[in-house]
């Protein structure tokens, strides 16, 4: 079939899907693995030429594992990642104990689990349907919903390409598109109101600590320095993977017009840590475990100044650890590694630390970009089946759930971040935050963190589908 352009030369009928996703990061790829299991039509555009996540590690809490299970992934996850045992809390050389994270299993179900990004970016893009699903090289540039809801949602690219869609889903990040679509419709600024934070976020995996025994496996490490702080997280083989921060060093009135660093290397993270201590530094400082980086990330940190509503006529947006999209409301750059910033600016009415390190600390703490973004694309796969069944308010209701799911994780985020850098008021931070990492029993710190990781949302439309399944199998 044909239709005729405005030259007058035939040219190939416009495809049309149900749904079209746009940005193959975590968020878009779980929804788009989701819809597969439902039998829903889909495509997923995504703008780069390859499917390449940016980042080092990355931490599946118990929060979204549960879905990741009822996709079938779990398996390949316990097979490829390390369980988180234990953290250990240093100020400086000085050890406050350890929190007994192996708790989780017994109060969740799932214990936190610490996994190369390249290894689970490919599980999810193969759930998604690989490339049968997801279209790359597609550079959207326009969205059009028109208020009539007869005419389907046209999506544009910068090269004239163009699908339709019953609805469009957004997880491409902080520049998006679809959030200047959102934007535009909810009387905010049309383009992408981003700004520069000062900050750049460094991590990095390294190759096996070959010098650490069984002993070690599976304990991270949260190190309170003077001046800054520093998180390790335990991958497989004794793997390491960190995470800090630093300011940038800009000339005056200098603004980066990139997020990921074209070259970083151990030098970037060791100029700003190298010779700080870390007790699984084979000599005792952090440069000797960043030397043993198989790759090294640095990322300029810019923020959203106005924030959408994540859904607008058949337009939603969600989180994406990634590629944050407007449902994270965070200070994140657009391709910085999942979970290090979600933890940040989910409202304009929580306001940042005055320091920007500070802000620094709070994202370092509870990694949950990643498992919000998977959490939003469990909700939302539910919610756009209600839509194509005919409930036309369907996507105001998986907006209206997580947005407050969102504003729990800021305010949680806020509190906890004043803790750890001892910022209380009253001139009461370092005592009461030394009180709670010396003596706080790890029972209290799962109780501590039972809204964030019992909270396990799961398709219910999926589980329903496979219950009607086996009981047709049953009575054939």
């Amino acid at each position: 079939m044909t239709t005729t352009n405005t030259t007058g030369l035939p040219s190939k009928a416009i495809e049309h899907f149900p749904v079209v996703i746009i940005g193959a990061g975590i968020g878009g790829l779980t929804l788009g693995a989701l819809l597969h299991d439902l039998d829903i039509a889909f495509v997923v555009l995504e703008r780069a030429p390859v499917v390449t996540p940016q980042g080092a590690g990355i931490s599946l809490a118990p929060n979204c594992l549960r879905v990741l299970d009822q996709l079938g992934l779990y398996q390949a996850i316990q097979a490829h990642s390390q369980e988180l045992l234990g953290i250990r809390v240093y100020r400086e050389q000085n050890c406050w104990g350890t929190i007994n994270f192996g708790l989780a299993k017994r109060w969740f179900g799932y214990n936190v689990h610490s996994i190369e990004r390249h290894e689970f970016h490919r599980y999810l893009y193969e759930a998604a349907g690989g490339a049968e699903s997801v279209r790359l090289r597609w550079n959207v540039v326009n969205i059009v919903d028109k208020a009539d809801r007869q005419t389907p949602v046209r999506v544009e690219s910068d090269d004239g390409r163009v699908i339709t869609a019953d609805l469009v889903v957004g997880a491409d990040g902080i520049r998006s598109a679809t959030r200047r679509i959102l934007a535009s419709a909810n009387g905010l600024k049309a383009q992408n109101t981003i700004r520069f934070t000062g900050r750049v976020h460094m991590s990095g995996y390294t190759k096996s600590l070959e010098h650490l025994t069984t002993q070690d496996l599976g304990i991270g490490h949260w190190m309170l320095y003077n001046d800054s702080s520093l998180t390790t997280w335990p991958c497989q083989e004794n793997r390491q993977w960190f995470i800090g921060v630093k300011l940038a060093n800009l000339a005056p009135g200098e603004v980066p017009d990139r997020s990921v660093w074209k070259t970083a290397t151990p030098d970037t993270v060791n100029g700003e840590y190298g010779a700080k201590f870390h007790p699984f530094g084979q000599d005792k400082t952090v440069k000797s475990i960043v030397d043993q980086a198989e790759r090294v990330i640095a990322s300029n940190v810019f923020e959203e100044v106005d924030f959408p509503h994540m859904a607008k006529g058949r337009i939603a947006l969600l989180g994406d650890g990634e590629f944050t999209t407007a449902s994270s409301f965070s200070m994140l750059s657009d391709e910085i590694p999942s979970g290090a910033f979600y933890d940040l600016l989910l409202r304009p009415s929580i306001s940042p630390p005055p320091n920007p390190l500070i802000s620094s600390c709070m994202i370092l703490r509870i990694i949950q970009g990643a498992c919000q973004a998977i959490e939003d694309a469990t909700v939302l796969a539910d919610s756009i089946v209600d839509f194509l069944e005919g409930t036309p308010n369907a996507l105001e209701s998986y907006a209206r759930a997580r947005e407050s799911r969102a504003q729990e994780v800021a305010s949680f985020s806020a509190r906890y971040a004043q803790i750890h850098t001892a910022k209380l008021p009253l001139g009461m931070g370092k005592l009461v935050r030394s009180i709670i990492y010396q003596w706080m029993p790890s029972s209290a710190w799962m109780w501590y963190l039972q809204w964030l990781y019992g909270h396990q949302p799961v398709s219910k439309k999926l589980e329903a589908r496979r219950r009607a399944e086996v009981g047709g199998k049953k009575n054939d």
